[in-house]
């Protein structure tokens, strides 16, 4: 299967442009973006490329349409375009997030290895950033945990280090179900389940903690399936939105009856912590 890359020039675009791209980029079917020092790189199947909704996007943000160029990557070269591109990242000082390609620094507490493919989530863009801080701050030992909208099954794979038990991770997109059971694997993981699917396939399951880092659309519709899943008291972490959604998503999440208690910023994006009353 062969996918679509879009490049973006960032010294064209402005500020807002540059930390909005992805998220929108994000409606339009693209799993993986990776952002680097002069362009950002965003990746969809062939099959789901549709350059008109492109073009409209860029429109709509006011994006120069000659700003960014397409290429088509066939799925045997896809390792070595991220190996050319991805470097490891370090979260708060405590955890090393690198490539089977990248030597080990046993400086820190934590590590976790990702074969990161064009899944979503190698620590790179702020809202992965941002969940994996709280999973650092936060007790998980023995709890029960959701992965909604895993991806590579980065925060998984940190929550199961964290100490957390009985974690399913769950996508809808198969390549990123691939990939997460991949990581779980190069992780040597022991509790991590992987279910190619969203939280409305999962029945007969509860959980203590949920974490769901998708997009403000995707975060909505799941909503009633977060608040089933959810034991009382039990609290959800949800990124993968700007900062100006978040009142949105709280008056969403309140009518299940899951109320903010709080949240962060970074570089526009956000993450809001709620609890289950």
């Amino acid at each position: 299967m062969n996918y679509i890359e879009v490049t973006f020039d960032l010294a064209r675009v402005n500020l807002t442009q540059r930390e909005t791209l992805p998220y929108y980029l994000g409606l339009l079917g693209f799993d993986g973006v990776n952002e680097l020092e002069t362009q950002l790189k965003a990746y969809t199947t062939e099959k789901s490329f549709d350059r008109k909704a492109l073009l409209d996007l860029l429109r709509e943000l006011d994006v120069p349409e000659n700003t960014c160029s397409t290429a088509i990557i066939p799925d045997q070269n896809w390792n070595l375009e991220w190996e050319r591109n991805f470097n490891p990242v370090v979260i708060d000082g405590k955890c090393l997030v690198r490539a089977p390609f990248h030597k080990p620094d046993k400086q820190y507490p934590f590590e976790v290895v990702i074969e990161p493919k064009m899944s979503f989530g190698t620590g790179h863009h702020p809202t992965t950033e941002l969940m994996a801080r709280e999973i650092l701050a936060f007790d998980l030992q023995q709890k029960t945990l959701l992965d909604a909208g895993c991806g590579t099954g980065i925060l998984a794979i940190l929550a199961e280090k964290m100490g957390a038990i009985n974690i399913t991770a769950v996508d809808t997109d198969e390549w990123s179900y691939r990939n997460a059971l991949e990581n779980t694997s190069i992780n040597h993981c022991k509790a991590i389940t992987v279910v190619l699917g969203d939280a409305a396939t999962l029945e007969n399951l509860s959980f203590e903690v949920i974490l769901a880092n998708i997009n403000l659309n995707i975060l909505i519709a799941g909503m009633p399936s977060y608040a089933r899943l959810l034991v009382k008291n039990g609290i959800i972490f949800m990124s993968g939105i700007l900062e100006s959604d978040l009142e949105v998503l709280s008056a969403a999440a309140e009518k299940y009856g899951l109320i903010r208690e709080y949240s962060k910023t970074l570089n526009n994006w956000a993450l809001a912590r709620f609890k289950k009353k």
